[in-house]
């Protein structure tokens, strides 16, 4: 099996169609310096860690902006440190993927579909530990999501599973009803719930602490007021593609009013439900579980799987942690550490033997933070591995 893993030698007839590319790692990975590893290697360090700047310097320096009495300090103390800390994990991290990639091509002598992307990415994880502990476990969730995304893509691609109608709205409205449970709002969970739908729902109170139902005024002004965000929102995102393409008549199309909808119906449904509930008999332990699962049913508005499958992992992250709590399962130190290992692996395995299974946003982002280096590598190459690998 190792043989076959590493190597890439068929073991088996169902394995016979593979083939494996002979290209140098100069003309299939790093093309824009094809004659030296060591070359392409430092400037693709280097053209991740300009991106790098340009991205984390504004995400860390606009929180300071608001406190601007103590700008000087967390400029001092926050904004730079984290800036620079941030950008030389994610570039030492790319470059390591690069270099690790070249040692397995010029040491094994050929380019097999693991030694492109998975082992490359999985082993070079170990930069993680340059950035805050605060963080690991966020990006570990974030590449987990996106990854279980692309696995679910690649399965429906290959006619593995077949997705079943409304099932992204069903995956919402499960895991809202997790995340709402009553006595799983601790503190962990309350801060799951807060960071999904912490604006939408306000955080419904702990079992301990029940609060009145609302009036319906508040949820009239609740639902209003989210369905106004949504509009905003909407509206923000799609007005520079209309002011470029000169159709401003879309910002009207009803589709603009698509996010307001979801929103303002979230909010509507639970505070609804919630004020009904205390009436009928369903127990009060299970109200917030189930006004949660009634108030995914508006996310039908959007559609976005992508959204499904993050609330999910939330939903899976406050899961894990209950279990920890009953002593079901056991947390490590650094198990954050393995989950970016294996989800970031399965990330780049995609990005570069088969790109369009990847999600096209988070496609996007990898090219841009690489300076456009993600875009430069021979993905045509790729389908010499016969595994139905494609360009779009």
């Amino acid at each position: 099996a190792v043989r076959w893993l590493v190597l890439g030698v068929p073991m088996a007839p169902s394995a016979s169609k593979l083939r494996y590319a002979t290209l140098p790692c100069g003309s299939l990975l790093h093309t824009w310096a094809p004659g030296s590893c060591t070359k392409g290697t430092y400037m693709f360090w280097l053209a991740v860690f300009k991106s790098s700047l340009r991205m984390y310097g504004p995400l860390f320096l606009i929180p300071a902006l608001l406190q601007w009495r103590t700008l000087l300090k967390s400029l001092q103390h926050s904004v730079i440190p984290n800036t620079l800390r941030s950008s030389l994990f994610l570039s030492i991290y790319a470059a390591n993927v690069l270099m690790s990639a070249c040692l397995f091509r010029n040491v094994l002598g050929r380019n097999t579909i693991f030694t492109n992307g998975f082992l490359p990415a999985f082993v070079a994880s170990w930069a993680l530990f340059i950035e805050r502990k605060s963080r690991r476990a966020e990006l570990g969730m974030y590449v987990t999501t996106q990854a279980i995304w692309c696995l679910w893509r690649k399965a429906v691609a290959r006619g593995w599973v077949s997705p079943l109608p409304g099932g992204d709205v069903l995956l919402v409205s499960t895991a809202m009803a997790v995340l709402l449970r009553s006595h799983l709002t601790k503190a962990r969970a309350r801060n799951a719930i807060q960071s999904v739908f912490g604006f939408l729902l306000q955080s419904p109170p702990a079992e301990a602490c029940p609060a009145p139902p609302p009036s319906w005024h508040r949820i009239l002004r609740a639902s209003a007021r989210a369905a106004g965000t949504g509009l905003l929102i909407k509206t923000v995102l799609t007005l520079p593609g209309a002011i470029r393409a000169r159709r401003l008549r879309q910002l009207v199309h009803p589709t603009q009013l698509s996010l307001a909808a979801a929103m303002g119906g979230i909010s509507g449904v639970f505070h609804t439900a919630m004020k009904l509930l205390p009436a009928s008999p369903v127990p009060a332990e299970y109200h917030s579980a189930l006004a949660g699962f009634l108030a995914g049913i508006p996310f039908a508005f959007v559609r976005s799987t992508g959204i499904a499958v993050y609330i999910a992992a939330k939903a899976v992250e406050v899961l894990f942690w209950r279990a920890v709590e009953l002593g079901w399962l056991r947390s490590y130190s650094n198990g954050d550490v393995l989950l970016y290992a294996l989800g970031v692996a399965v990330l780049l395995h995609f990005g570069i033997i088969d790109p369009a299974t990847l999600p096209v946003s988070y496609y996007k982002f990898a090219n841009t933070v690489s300076g456009g280096c993600i875009g430069m590598v021979n993905h045509h190459a790729m389908m010499e591995t016969g595994w139905g690998s494609h360009v779009e």
